[in-house]
């Protein structure tokens, strides 16, 4: 009988487990998730984010790839927005885009991507020992 009720009890432990969402860890918690989409004409890059309950407004950056300072934001956005549009890059720029996530509860996020218009391929990236 002990053994029945055990495996009842596991059983039921299990079940209940599957139907709850899963938690958040402090990284995910921290972080934007971002993405860029590229248009080539007329030359558009739009930064896109993850929807974020909390989210209490947002904040972008641009710096060309290698710069050593972000300057001041691009905009300011309310805690609804989902995008920014960059109408301004130019084509064959390598650029690093920087969204500041400001919440009522979590602390402030950030996410970083680089994104350009008619980047050359990258040939040879150095080499791997395995």
């Amino acid at each position: 009988m002990r053994f029945v009720l055990r495996s009842f009890l596991v059983l039921l432990m299990a079940g209940s487990s599957v139907h709850s969402a899963p938690a958040q860890t402090p990284g995910e918690r921290l972080s934007v998730e971002c993405w860029a989409e590229v248009q080539s004409g007329p030359p558009r890059i739009t930064v896109k984010w993850e929807a974020f309950s909390g989210s209490t407004g947002f904040q972008v950056f641009r710096k060309l790839k290698g710069g050593t300072t972000w300057g001041n934001a691009l905009a300011t956005l309310g805690s609804g927005a989902l995008e920014y549009v960059d109408n301004t890059p130019g084509i064959g720029i390598s650029y690093e885009y920087k969204v500041v996530r400001t919440t009522s509860s979590s602390g402030t996020g950030y996410g970083y991507v680089n994104s350009g218009i008619g980047l050359p391929m990258v040939e040879y990236r150095g080499k791997v020992i395995l």
